[in-house]
């Protein structure tokens, strides 16, 4: 009796990994084919890294996919239907890290990280 009942749960567990593995390779091809249609990618065109600058704020702009979803140092910024974003950052006095991040519908993400002084 101990014989079947084993290779009933061999059986249930060679089902049940090939189900997962067949689910695993149909998720993959279909992002790999949503992915192909449009690379995410992100361009920041201002301010230049290691730049300085006398004003406490900055303005970053670029552009990206109109369909991605962008943050500057956390804060989500509306993409134009060209892809284009611009938004105004805080600076402190001395150095400072602005983090700009470009996301879409399928998880991706590219990011750029800017090192901007603030100087008197």
């Amino acid at each position: 009796m101990k014989r079947g009942v084993i290779w009933g749960l061999v059986a249930f567990t060679i089902l049940t990994s090939l189900s997962i593995i067949s689910c695993g390779s149909a998720t993959k091809s279909a992002t790999t084919n949503t992915t192909a249609a449009a690379k995410l990618f992100l361009n920041v065109t201002s301010p230049a890294d290691k730049s300085s600058v006398t004003s406490a704020q900055t303005t970053v702009t670029g552009e990206t996919l109109p369909t991605a979803i962008v943050s500057i140092d956390g804060v989500l910024v509306k993409v134009g239907a060209d892809g284009s974003f611009s938004s105004s950052v805080p600076l402190q006095l001395g150095p400072n890290v602005v983090q700009v991040v470009a996301s879409d519908i399928s998880d991706n993400q590219v990011g750029k990280v800017l090192f901007v002084g603030r100087i008197q």
